[in-house]
């Protein structure tokens, strides 16, 4: 039987390696499964060791995340090509050398060892990150939700919202530093978590950059609201974080309708909102409005509509992304009685997707008829379930 053909590489602290047979495997440099593609599937793994099984279906992407039996399986099959694999690779140089003794060292119980140290130092799960930060250093300044009364979500639900003191953020960036390893040349970002961290005022904002770009030194990303961080942030303020290293800022709007953002239990003035982007933008910030779809019933052509409005009158360039995220369902009360009011129905994923579509259809033309020109920007897709960390 003649041995399949290999082809590999290190780059930007990713080792990524190909078969003849189209299995493609990505590690980081401490031999942890990133991600592989076996039989026309892609699978995704988070530093928690949960699994995600990605493919498209009559051109939609599909995730599914995997249970603890399928996530094993899947890892010892990763696992099994891998070592079947590096044989064929030359070791030249003594980072190949330690990676492939390494990766000989590792299996299944391994990461889950890894990821049971990861969540200690982090007291606990992390919930979401946006999609262009899978490749990030999560840092927990806050834990939880400051609102957290949003009737969408249900995110941060069982956390309670705690805010950590300048000695235990250091401690666990030191920590996190040193169970990473060589692993942390594949991260491109540093994500300031967890809801909210710009709530907190400036000077504690400021001595956390500083201790993160002593430490990591790398760009550093979080999330925003629209109605309690404008409270105690202006213009000077945000270029102050810019100037220590804060790049982009994710802010869920959910919606240009104030009727859909009442029911959803979103306090937020819109004007105050996009007086808040604005001020990010002259500060030199990029910023990520987030919007909801899968509004439906007579609510759908407002919220449609609206939002467009909106994103239309921001200031926004490239280095910006417009986010649709579906609404996602859960299976509760509150929820069953939120999407009766909104007109959403309970199986709304066909729904959300389809108008996704359409918002960022429509969105582009309008951006045209103002502008001129297409949007700088893209317009892109943010799927809860696929954002792990």
């Amino acid at each position: 039987m003649c041995r399949q053909k290999i082809f590999w590489k290190i780059e930007h602290g990713v080792f990524s390696i190909a078969t003849s047979k189209g299995e493609v495997i990505a590690t980081d440099l401490e031999g942890r499964i990133i991600s592989a593609t076996i039989n026309r599937c892609t699978y995704r793994r988070s530093y928690q060791n949960r699994y995600l099984k990605l493919r498209y279906r009559n051109g939609r992407r599909e995730v599914s995340p995997l249970g603890t039996a399928e996530g094993y399986e899947i890892c010892q099959k990763i696992y099994s090509l891998l070592i079947d694999s590096i044989g064929q690779v030359k070791e030249g140089t003594p980072e190949v050398s330690s990676l492939l003794e390494r990766l000989r060292d590792r299996n299944c119980d391994w990461l889950r060892e890894d990821s049971e140290r990861i969540l200690s130092i982090y007291s606990g799960s992390i919930p979401i990150v946006p999609p262009d930060q899978y490749f990030t250093v999560y840092i927990r300044l806050t834990k939880g939700c400051p609102w957290n009364n949003c009737r969408f979500c249900r995110l941060y639900s069982k956390v309670s919202y705690e805010v950590n003191t300048l000695s235990v953020l250091q401690k666990q960036i030191a920590d996190i530093i040193d169970l990473l390893g060589e692993g942390i040349k594949s991260r491109r970002s540093v994500f300031l978590g967890d809801a909210n961290a710009l709530l907190l005022p400036t000077k504690q904002l400021i001595d956390a950059l500083e201790i993160i770009k002593r430490y990591i030194g790398l760009p550093v990303y979080s999330f925003s609201d629209g109605f309690l961080t404008p409270k105690n942030k202006s213009v000077s303020d945000y270029s102050a974080l810019r100037k220590k290293g804060m790049r982009r800022v994710y802010i869920g709007i959910e919606s240009g309708s104030e009727e859909v953002l009442r029911l959803l239990n979103k306090p937020m003035d819109l004007e105050v909102a996009s007086e808040e982007i604005v001020s990010m933008k002259e500060a030199g910030l990029n910023v990520s409005p987030i919007l909801l779809s899968g509004i439906g019933g007579r609510l759908e052509n407002e919220h449609i509509l609206k939002s467009i409005r909106f994103i239309s009158k921001l200031p926004l360039t490239y280095g910006d992304i417009v986010y649709l995220s579906p609404l996602r369902i859960y299976n509760d009360e509150g929820f069953h009685l939120l999407s009766n009011e909104l007109g959403t129905g309970d199986e709304n994923n066909y729904h959300a997707y389809a108008q996704a579509d359409r918002m960022k259809m429509e969105m582009k033309s309008a951006y045209r008829e103002i502008h001129g020109v297409d949007p700088p920007f893209p317009i892109a897709i943010y799927n809860l379930l696929e954002t792990i960390y």
